[in-house]
């Protein structure tokens, strides 16, 4: 199964009185696929000779999945730009993680229970944190 499309095509989503825009991808698969991305993108994968009227009908019918996905994407908290300063909360792997940064001579990043230990030569430095 290959992935590269020939071109980029866009497709609206009708459901009620909702629109969305997404991109077509024209493949080699056999199926439709719909994938709602974390950023709120739709992206559609038709099999490279089904006609687009086609297509549309069959994302159509999907409409009332792809806004429950949309629906909880923008439901999700959003986190807050990031200073790299002690105290602050940080989410890994979906937990939170109290952050600690810590002065040493070698960089380090480790986790300690509840805590996130950050080491690096200057905790001024808040470039070197964010690497």
């Amino acid at each position: 199964m290959t992935t590269a499309t020939a071109k980029q095509e866009q497709i609206d989503i009708a459901w009620g009185s909702r629109r969305a825009s997404a991109s077509l991808h024209r493949t080699q698969r056999r199926m439709l696929k719909i994938s709602v991305e974390p950023s709120g993108d739709i992206h559609v994968y038709a099999p490279a000779g089904e006609a687009i009227e086609a297509v549309k009908s069959r994302v159509e019918r999907k409409g009332p999945w792809i806004f429950r996905q949309i629906d909880r994407i923008e439901a999700q908290p959003r986190t807050p730009a990031r200073s790299f300063l002690s105290g602050e909360t940080h989410l890994l792997l979906g937990r939170p993680y109290r952050l600690s940064v810590e002065r040493s001579q070698n960089s380090a990043v480790r986790v300690d229970g509840e805590r996130l230990i950050m080491r690096v030569p200057d905790p001024a430095d808040a470039s070197a944190c964010k690497l």
